[in-house]
């Protein structure tokens, strides 16, 4: 098997059960937090040598924190669950109670029971005091700056522990390039940490040695410099330098998760112009007085700077095309020319509303598999000015947008051929998501789903919620394609019926200079009762999988 021109030898990934745990520390400030969750997880790369292996995990936002403040999430790993208890004790005791502002937390909810704040009152000399929360015991310990509170009961489960990738480089400079770019990957998954100096071990071990003291010794059959000494050896001709990521997760599917990432991340050709990464964008405007839709993509490298993403804020680009935001303002920029004329788009979008997170709390839900999923929010109604142009004719926009992200590592299962996903806007305040997944054999997939915003609040709903029927259709004299560009949709339980019908039948995008995928995308128009009132309104739908391959194999 290759990755980017580099071989993978998939023979060899060590892996063996542990206990773990999961411990969370907020503070008055971040830095406070992390000073903690630094000082908790020193000394702690290998249960060889150290008792227990421990890294942290992500940091926590107060709004999600269990006393809304800012917090660390950190994880604990042993070959067993008592000497972990012990391991807790001791460097809660000695790391966090002794942190300024700090309090310690049990984030685990299923496993073992093992008591920590129940040993660290004694600290209190009598002067503490436990307190009962929601059936959860806790403990004030007075300390100079005022109270440490911690849980009595913290958890820790079976888990996995030592997954491992063994990096092998032509030079030291190369391999430590390729473990960067595998760790950077690896840590974007939860419930795993990487409990070596940021991520990565030089000093590799084989269990034994020809010392009776020791219980591991050097991977020898892995070391270069031994390569033409020792019985055995595993470095091929032109590696000169080995480097292992160790990974300890709650869960087997985490660490294989972990692996997945690394390995597709690791190597790295350094042309600046090599393929890592590409970037693809589409963009259209329909001008429904003139019967026209059109329709720009592209597609380009991340290496010369040409498309990007940046991971700390909104802020994406293709060429001139670019959205950013700030705290209050989404801009959206494009322009293309060719020989069907000019199109230009320059909006602001106001969003100083919160958004609307689909599925569970923003989880959605794809196929069966847990990671089959997306991460879905949408900002239903933004506040829109600009100016559009097309070909030449220049307009000063206002309106209201709809704002969708939808991100994942995942993808559609071997069934699914495509979707059918709509957004509206109606005039009585109410906005609708709702999406139908299709089976290949048309049927609608159980995880379809949607979103209903009204002033009352936000609803959720499942695929036996809405009926989706399909009506008129219009064939394509490109692709063949014969989409359903009139819908019924039909609410029973909320008394909500739409009619649906495309603005333009012709909104099909053909992207054969990008993703290759054919679909329809367009403005449509909605016509109904909500609650036996009239309702009226405008949006959009996109449709997929009826032109081409089913998404499930374009996306894979």
């Amino acid at each position: 098997m290759k990755i980017k021109s580099t071989e993978i030898d998939d023979t060899f990934a060590e892996a063996f059960k542990m206990f773990g745990s999961r411990i969370i520390i907020t503070a008055e400030t971040k830095e406070w937090a992390i000073a903690a969750a630094q000082s908790i997880t020193g000394f702690a790369t290998s249960v060889i040598g150290c008792k227990c292996e421990a890294g942290i995990e992500t940091e926590i936002l107060p709004e999600n924190s269990p006393d809304q403040r800012h917090g660390v999430s950190v994880l604990f790993f042993a070959m067993d669950s008592q000497n972990l208890g012990k391991r807790l004790v001791e460097r809660i005791g000695q790391c966090v109670m002794t942190c300024p502002s700090t309090s310690c937390y049990n984030g685990i909810d299923n496993g073992n029971e093992v008591v920590v704040g129940g040993q660290l009152r004694y600290f209190g000399d009598g002067h503490q005091i436990s307190k009962k929360i929601l059936n959860k015991r806790l403990w004030r310990i007075p300390v100079m700056d005022g109270e440490f509170l911690v849980d009595d009961i913290f958890k820790v489960k079976e888990a996995v522990g030592g997954g491992n990738i063994l990096i092998m480089a032509k030079d030291q400079n190369t391999g430590l390039k390729a473990a960067k770019s595998a760790v950077k990957a690896m840590r974007e998954i939860q419930n795993i940490i990487l409990p070596f100096p940021n991520g990565v071990v030089r000093s590799g071990s084989k269990v034994g040695s020809k010392y009776k003291a020791l219980i591991a010794s050097t991977n020898d059959a892995y070391c270069p410099t031994l390569s033409g000494v020792v019985e055995k050896t595993e470095i091929k001709e032109g590696v000169n330098c080995v480097l292992e990521i160790v990974i300890d997760g709650l869960e087997l599917e985490d660490v294989e998760q972990a692996m997945r990432v690394g390995v597709e991340a690791a190597p790295v050709n350094p042309s600046q112009w090599t393929v890592r990464d590409l970037h693809m964008a589409h963009f259209a405007i329909t001008d429904v007085g003139r019967g026209v839709h059109r329709v720009a993509e592209r597609l380009n490298r991340a290496g010369v700077g040409w498309a990007g993403a940046s991971t700390d804020s909104l802020d994406v680009w293709n060429e001139d095309w670019r959205v950013t935001a700030t705290q209050r303002v989404h801009r959206l920029q494009a322009m293309d020319s060719n020989e069907n004329g000019r199109l230009l788009l320059d909006l602001e979008l106001e969003s100083d509303t919160v958004p609307v997170l689909h599925g569970q709390q923003g989880f959605s839900q794809k196929g069966e598999d847990v990671g089959n999923a997306s991460h879905y929010y949408s900002f239903t109604r933004l506040p829109t000015r600009g100016r559009l142009e097309v070909d030449g004719e220049v307009f000063e926009v206002t309106g209201t947008s709809w704002m969708d992200h939808e991100f994942g590592s995942s993808f559609l299962e071997a069934d699914q051929a495509g979707w059918d996903w709509f957004s509206i806007q109606l005039n009585d305040g109410t906005d609708l998501m709702v999406y139908t997944l299709r089976d290949s054999d048309g049927r609608t997939d159980v995880r379809s789903s949607g979103t209903v915003v009204t002033s009352e609040g936000i609803t959720h709903l499942e695929s036996t919620d809405v009926r989706l029927l399909p009506r008129r259709r219009w064939t394509s004299l490109v692709s063949g394609a014969a989409y359903p560009v009139d819908w019924r949709i039909d609410i029973p339980s909320l008394g909500l019926q739409l009619d649906i019908s495309a603005v333009l039948d012709a909104q099909e995008l053909v992207t054969a200079q990008s993703t290759g995928v054919t679909y329809w995308e367009g403005a449509v128009d909605a016509v109904g009762t909500h609650g036996g009132v009239s309702v009226s309104g405008e949006g959009y739908l996109e449709m997929t999988g009826y032109a081409g391959a089913p998404m499930s194999s374009v996306l894979r």
